[in-house]
């Protein structure tokens, strides 16, 4: 299991003069701890894991000399400079369920004959409950419109336009996604 040394943060340092220098921001936070640590931890060793971890990954973090079994909850990028802005991290506790994203990797893409890549599968879980259904009706499930619009007790053009509002959130979430970002709308 990968390890990441953080400190706890001093707020009275604004984040984006540690971001500047060199720091990554974040909290860790949990059902056992009286409350949440904020945190600081240096940008070239976030970057390091995150090569390996990522959302929904579970690490072990160092904090001042304490260790915790932390699974990596939230990362948030800087979409103008490419880099982590603040990742957060929820202290695990043993047989508590916890809901987390996996992150799903496909081989071979260029063998892809059609339809939506499966990589949208790991950001679907975000959606309204009513997007995910329509999304998976339709290119999941591979339902015809008809059936899906039965289903979800909806016509056929309100169906439609619940997956492309869909289809917008999860392209912006995805936007650097060479393969998302060139998906076209099927009718």
């Amino acid at each position: 299991m990968n390890t990441l040394k953080a400190e706890k943060r001093d707020m009275s340092i604004k984040a984006k003069k540690l971001r500047r220098e060199g720091f990554v921001t974040g909290c860790i936070f949990g059902r056992e701890m009286k409350e949440s640590i904020p945190l600081k931890m240096e940008k070239a060793d976030v970057e390091k894991l995150l090569k390996v971890e990522n959302k929904g990954g579970q690490v072990m973090l160092e904090v001042d000399g304490q260790t915790y079994d932390a699974l990596i909850k939230e990362v948030d990028y800087n979409p103008l400079k490419g880099y982590v802005d603040e990742i957060d991290f929820q202290a695990l506790v043993s047989n508590e369920k916890v809901h987390s994203v996996a992150e799903i990797h496909l081989v071979n893409l260029d063998k892809l004959a059609a339809g939506v890549p499966q990589q949208m599968l790991q950001e679907i879980s975000r959606l309204k409950l009513k997007e995910k259904r329509i999304i998976f009706d339709f290119y999941i499930h591979n339902l015809k419109w008809e059936r899906v619009a039965e289903r979800n007790a909806y016509s056929e053009r309100q169906c439609k336009n619940i997956r492309d509002n869909a289809l917008e959130t999860l392209s912006q979430r995805f936007g650097k996604n060479q393969i998302i970002s060139q998906f076209h709308k099927v009718a």
